[in-house]
C-alpha cells in the first residue's frame, strides 16, 4: 500500500538529485560557449557572438537555459556563436554591457553591440541570428575595426 508508494517517490528523487549532481560535474557537451573575464575578449574579438547574460540564482533563466542550448545547436557552424555569461559572478562584463535584468541577450560583432528584444523561443532566437547574418552579409562584413 502507502510504503511501497512512498518509496518510489523517495528513489525517484534521489535519482533526478544524483543526475543534477552528474551534470555540473560533467557538463553534457554544449554548443554554447560558457564565456568569463578571461576568455571574452579573446573569443569575441572573432565572429559574431549571441550572448545570454544570465544570473544561476534566476529561476526564468534557468528555464530558458534548454531552449538557448537547443537555439544554438541549431545554429551550429551557421556563423554566429551562441555564448552564455554568468553575469552574476562576471561583474565586470555585466557593467560593461550595463546588464540590468536577466536574462538579457545581445549580440556581440566586433564592436557592435546589437540588444535582442525579442520573445525566449528557440525558434525566435534562431531566426533573430540568421536575420542578423543575412544583413550583415549585405553590409559587407559588419562591425570589423
Amino acid at each position: 500500500g502507502e510504503m511501497t508508494k512512498g518509496g518510489v517517490c523517495l528513489l525517484a528523487v534521489i535519482a533526478l538529485a544524483s543526475l543534477a549532481a552528474v551534470g555540473s560535474a560533467q557538463k553534457p557537451p554544449s554548443d554554447v560557449v560558457e564565456l568569463d573575464e578571461d576568455n571574452f575578449d579573446r573569443l569575441t574579438q572573432e565572429g559574431v557572438w549571441f550572448i545570454n547574460f544570465y544570473a544561476p540564482w534566476c529561476g526564468h533563466c534557468k528555464r530558458i537555459m534548454p531552449v538557448w542550448e537547443k537555439a544554438g545547436t541549431e545554429m551550429q557552424n551557421s556563423g554566429i556563436k551562441f555564448a552564455k555569461v554568468d553575469a552574476d559572478a562576471e561583474t565586470d562584463i555585466m557593467e560593461r554591457f550595463k546588464i540590468q535584468a536577466y536574462p538579457t541577450f545581445k549580440v556581440v560583432d566586433g564592436r557592435k553591440v546589437v540588444d535582442y528584444r525579442g520573445d525566449h523561443q528557440a525558434d525566435s532566437f534562431v531566426r533573430f541570428a540568421k536575420e542578423y547574418l543575412e544583413n550583415r552579409k549585405k553590409q559587407g562584413g559588419g562591425g570589423e575595426a
